[in-house]
């Protein structure tokens, strides 16, 4: 039982029908209990005390029906006037000020359908006949009720949800809605019996608009995820797995781009023909034209937050933080005689490094050209004269490229930082070679005029000339060159080798990026071009000795055959020409000997050196040597 402020009420029962249960229970308890008594034969029952208990249990019994009686009484004298005036009120209400529309089924009237159908299942109650005839029609008061809750329900949310541009393209119908909807209102009640037509006419036409209306919307947020989505590709550029982030290189994704947001513009330009049919518009009627400048400013909204994102993203990378990874990269390359860029950070070159920023940045915002313009009767083709406009765009694109500016007059500067290498890329070789091996040096132009003028006194290279060599290639520091000069190493080619090969250690230790914040320099092509550079400048030198060796072999092998040849000939009596011949050939082998004691060590410390740097003779350069020299000390 729930115990209530206005009496007791039996649980989940409505107010009349529950008072009267619990009355009902109550009694019913009260006699179950009497009755046992009365059939109990006992003296115990007959004393004046058990009929005091009897007499007690009549008056409650008395009491309850009085109780009974006056609930009832009072319920079903109030209950004629409050179905009158409820059933005589009109279906809905009408507000003037918010436009919508409620229901007008009092809670009374359900209050007393309740009662009436929890009476029924009590005993002892005559239930007045207009509560039986108001719960009669139950069931079509219900359904009256549901149709005329899902009317107001669909109208009241199409009324608050219907945006300006689309009122004046829904406006005749709402005006029809609501004219139908005027008689539900001040004359059509619900005493009505011939009323469900109308209302199945109403509940027909306002679910059509409503349909249609929620379909046009959801074409609208189409509409709008399309434009989401050209924001959300343009990233194809920021290619997360690479160190260098953006690909200046994006011909190819640009196109596949492009032909997105085309497709994109294709499929809205459908979505806007079909709200036109779902409007049911005139497509020359000023209405559908505000309506298509609407959708417009969507595409533009969506062009301007996809450029800007991008743009912005730009901005922020070229201001990160100095342990972010850099954005932009380029190389700096050695081709032929040249140490350039690639691409080039020349600002007057074509395809430069700036060029091809800006020409992402037009790419960029080409993007408002693909897309035809919806409002039509503007006369303007596609949005990108309205982009072009844009203020804010415009100042972020110039801002970035001062950037570009900047990271571009650094790198030059670094670029300078690799001058004092380039005589190996700018110097002759085999010039170089033969010019120091003359002069010990490489010739000035005024030196390279006098000479072919006047000529030069020759002046072969010294210990001290490759000493001064190694301090300008800079590989030799003070100590190195004391060293050298105290050693005097056992071939003066030895020294110009070790030039090289200190300067090929020194360059392999080059860092391979150099980075500018937001923007790097990969040197790697300019150090693999360098470290080959100077890996035949070495060669050059190595090459040197090796034919310096093999000539001296060769010239000592040749001499010896045709020493042998001459020298073996027999002399006859009286043949003094042979004679002399023969005495030729002794003669110059005693002159040889004297050079080649000197040279046989000279040759094979020469030898030894290259073995030191990894080039080896044929063994029979060896025997040969060691054979003929042996041969000539004979």
């Amino acid at each position: 039982m729930v115990k209530r402020n206005y009496g007791v009420l039996h649980k989940n029962m409505p107010m009349i029908a529950g008072k009267l249960k619990w009355s009902q229970e109550l009694r019913e308890r009260i006699l179950s209990q009497r009755n046992q008594f009365e059939h109990i034969n006992h003296l115990s029952l007959q004393t004046k005390e058990a009929n005091l208990v009897f007499q007690k249990c009549d008056q409650m019994l008395t009491l309850i029906d009085h109780h009974d009686e006056e609930i009832y009484t009072l319920w079903v004298e109030s209950l004629d006037a409050l179905c009158q005036e409820n059933l005589n009120q009109p279906f809905l209400k009408w507000n003037k000020e918010s436009g919508l529309y409620f229901v007008n089924f009092r809670p009374e009237l359900s209050s007393v359908l309740r009662e009436v159908k929890y009476l029924g299942l009590l005993k002892g109650f005559i239930i007045s006949d207009v509560a039986l005839n108001l719960y009669s029609k139950r069931e079509i008061l219900q359904m009256y009720i549901g149709s005329w809750k899902l009317i107001i329900e669909l109208y009241n949310k199409l009324h608050t949800s219907i945006l300006e541009v689309e009122f004046p393209l829904v406006k005749k119908e709402l005006e029809k809605i609501n004219e139908l909807l005027r008689p539900a209102t001040e004359t059509l009640t619900w005493q009505a019996e011939d009323s469900w037509e109308y209302i199945q006419k109403i509940r027909d036409l306002i679910q059509d608009v409503n349909s249609r209306v929620r379909k046009i919307k959801c074409n609208v947020e189409t509409i709008h995820t399309v434009v989401q989505y050209w924001n959300d590709e343009l990233f194809f550029l920021h290619n997360k797995y690479e160190s260098a982030k953006l690909c200046l290189d994006t011909e190819k994704k640009m196109i596949k781009y492009h032909k997105l947001i085309q497709d994109g513009g294709e499929s809205i330009h459908q979505l806007v023909k079909d709200n036109l049919h779902l409007f049911r518009a005139d497509p020359l009627a000023d209405e559908w034209k505000v309506y298509t400048e609407y959708i417009d400013h969507i595409i533009l909204v969506g062009f301007f937050i996809a450029i800007k994102s991008f743009l912005q993203y730009l901005i922020e990378c070229t201001e990160m933080l100095p342990k972010s990874p850099p954005l932009f990269e380029v190389q700096l390359v050695l081709n032929c005689c040249e140490l350039s860029f690639n691409p080039s950070l020349d600002l007057e070159m074509k395809n430069s490094f700036y060029d091809l920023i800006e020409e992402l940045m037009n790419d960029i915002f080409k993007m408002a050209s693909k897309v035809r313009r919806v409002a039509k009767h503007l006369g303007i083709d596609t949005y990108q004269q309205e982009v072009d406009k844009m203020s804010d765009l415009a100042g972020i694109r110039q801002e970035i490229m001062d950037g570009v500016k900047r990271a571009v007059d650094k790198a030059k500067k670094y670029k300078t930082s690799f001058d004092k290498y380039s005589y190996l890329w700018m110097n002759d070789k085999t010039e170089f070679m033969r010019q120091f091996l003359l002069y010990g040096r490489f010739l000035t132009s005024e030196e390279l005029e006098v000479q072919a003028d006047y000529g030069l006194p020759k002046c072969p290279p010294q210990l001290e000339q490759y000493r001064e060599q190694a301090l300008l290639a800079g590989v030799v520091d003070t100590e190195y060159s004391a060293i050298v000069v105290l050693d005097h190493a056992p071939h003066w080619m030895d020294l110009r080798i070790n030039i090289y090969e200190s300067l090929y250690v020194q360059v392999s230790v080059f860092e391979d990026v150099h980075t500018f914040g937001w923007f790097q320099v990969c040197i790697k092509p300019f150090k693999s071009s360098l470290l080959n550079t100077i890996k035949r400048w070495s060669w050059m030198f190595k090459e040197h000795l090796l034919n310096h060796v093999i000539d001296s072999v060769n010239q000592l092998v040749s001499f010896i055959a045709v020493t042998e040849e001459g020298i073996s000939k027999k002399v006859e009596d009286g043949d003094y020409v042979r004679l002399v011949q023969i005495m030729t050939h002794l003669m110059a082998v005693r002159d040889r000997q004297s050079a080649t004691d000197n040279a046989f060590e000279s040759l094979k410390e020469t030898a030894d050196l290259l073995k030191t740097y990894g080039q080896q003779f044929p063994e029979y350069i060896y025997a040969d040597l060691a054979v003929n020299t042996f041969w000539l000390k004979q």
